[in-house]
């Protein structure tokens, strides 16, 4: 058995022995008291625990199983710096937005992109300016006539070309948000593109700022484009039970409060990762098991033993007695002089202060959005009941059209304006080729045979006295004079025509056609062929 060394220079007094003895018989003490032997207790309990999933083998092959995998804490997540350092350009890249009437260049922090989370998380970076302007920034905007020729699966456009490579540097990544354009920018141009769900989110929110971060853009987004929903959004809504919520619901204050809940959900994850740092302090101080304990008891604890009673008050006493048990209050108060270096007491009571407006701001923040939520849906179902009763009147409007009886072609059914072309046509059609009943009609259908009224009449050919038609013996009957005549007449109306109506009324086509048809086939009032 090896022996100790002697140390150099003068042997210890006599008095250190025994005081070396006596600090023994303490710390034989202190382990011998009950809560030294439960945490004790504890901690081989959870020694033991790490060393059976250690165990946990496959058979000759040397893996370890589910359990021992799932135990093994994963590998801690790139940070910015690394990040940058990968995409290069301290993390800058470009990112090509169409827009309704052209494209825009933009500079863009891309470590954003593989941050962790990064696809609930994008969106909320993009509710107003305030945020945008510190990570994206407009270099280039060009309209186009004809977006479809710009870039296709044909090739890029020079005017897109030579925009893209103005900005571009080598090695510079583009983010694009069609999968085509990645294929075609890579094929033709030869730059390295991204296209992912990330991406997307980044070209949602530049939809929703599109007028501030763009303001020479003067057209409106699609339909299609407005009633996009973000994935990280869809996400926050989904979390607190508005799974219904369609798309066509969403506008500016909705978007606006579910930023303000994801911020609240992302200010107390972070601070309940910090309080869960100093976890392993209550029990090697107070001997406290904190296993089963929620961020807000475990924060609170440790609110306690950096401030037990300064600032206390009486409603935080009541909150206290509530949240722990009597013991467990009593030992946290007592022990708070041993926290002493060993806690940063000022930073965790700046958090455990946020902490506490973060989770009041939540609570306001959601019941703000249960009444928008409740509002927009019952806008949303008043337009869908408007636009279903408009499609029925109007399907009912055309069955009742199709119904009718037929009305007169040339009568107006509002205004009763006559249509005077039309009525001209019928009426030279019957001069022409006769009418009904007319005895000097052609059998065949043809012009009318002025042979056999003469033969009958004398007063057709020569007409009687005054009659404005008279022909020369002979001769066939004037049909275009008479369709002058009587179109003049359906326009002003005869002197003391009994059809005229009124000024502004307009004439009763189907009494002066009728009246028409009569004068022609049985001859004018003073006439011979009647």
């Amino acid at each position: 058995m090896d022996r100790p060394k002697k140390r150099s220079g003068s042997s210890s007094p006599p008095e250190s022995h025994a005081g070396s003895r006596q600090s023994t018989s303490t710390e034989r003490e202190v382990r011998s008291s009950p809560q030294a032997q439960s945490a004790s207790a504890l901690g081989r309990a959870r020694k033991r625990q790490g060393h059976s999933c250690a165990r946990e083998l496959v058979a000759g092959s040397g893996e370890p199983t589910s359990t021992a995998r799932e135990a093994r804490p994963s590998p801690p997540a790139p940070s910015a710096a690394v990040l940058a350092d990968r995409l290069g350009h301290n993390g800058i890249i470009l990112l090509l937005f169409e827009t309704p009437s052209g494209f825009a260049i933009f500079k863009y922090y891309g470590v954003q992109l593989f941050l962790p989370n990064a696809k609930e998380n994008i969106w909320s970076k993009f509710i107003n300016n305030d945020k945008t302007r510190l990570f994206i920034w407009l270099k280039e905007f060009r309209t186009f006539n004809d977006k479809s020729k710009v870039i296709n699966h044909t090739g890029i456009s020079t005017h897109l070309t030579e925009m893209i490579k103005k900005w571009h540097l080598p090695g510079q990544k583009l983010a694009v948000g069609k999968l085509e354009y990645k294929k075609a920018i890579e094929a033709r141009l030869k730059i390295p593109c991204l296209f992912n769900d990330e991406v997307l989110e980044v070209m949602w929110g530049l939809k929703n700022l599109m007028r501030s971060l763009i303001p020479e853009e003067t057209s409106e987004l699609t339909e299609e484009d407005r009633l996009q929903m973000s994935y990280g959004m869809k996400t926050v809504l989904d979390r607190y039970g508005f799974h219904d919520f369609k798309p066509e619901m969403v506008n500016e204050r909705i978007i606006e409060t579910a930023g303000i809940l994801h911020d609240c959900d992302l200010c107390l994850k972070k601070h309940s990762n910090f309080f869960r740092s100093h976890e392993h302090l209550l029990l090697e101080v107070s001997q406290i098991d904190t296993q089963g304990w929620g961020s807000w008891k475990l924060a609170t604890a440790i609110r306690i033993v950096c401030c037990p009673y300064v600032t206390t008050t009486e409603y935080e006493e009541l909150v206290f007695s509530q949240i722990f048990t009597m013991e467990v209050l009593t030992k946290l108060l007592d022990d708070s002089p041993e926290y002493d270096g060993k806690i940063l007491k000022r930073t965790c009571l700046r958090m455990y202060g946020e902490m506490i407006r973060g989770h009041n701001m939540k609570a306001d923040a959601l019941e703000h959005m249960k009444l928008l939520v409740r509002e927009a849906k019952e806008a949303y179902e008043a337009e869908q009941a408007k636009k279903a009763y408009e499609a029925e009147q109007a399907t009912k409007t055309l069955e009742a059209d199709q119904g009718e009886k037929p009305v007169h072609p040339h009568k107006s059914t509002e205004r009763r304006v006559p249509d005077t072309e039309a009525a001209i046509q019928e009426i030279k059609e019957e001069v022409v080729n006769g009418v009904p009943g007319n005895p000097h009609k052609s059998p065949e259908g043809g012009v009318l045979d002025t042979e056999a009224p003469i033969q009958e009449d004398k007063n057709v050919v020569n007409g009687p006295p005054g009659n404005p038609h008279k022909l020369p013996k002979g001769g066939v009957l004037d049909t275009g004079a008479v369709v002058q005549e009587i179109k003049k007449e359906v326009l002003s109306g005869p002197p003391l025509d009994p059809h005229k109506l009124p000024e502004g009324r307009g004439l009763d086509t189907g009494a002066v056609i009728q009246e028409i048809k009569k004068e022609v086939v049985n001859g004018a009032p003073g006439g011979g062929c009647t």
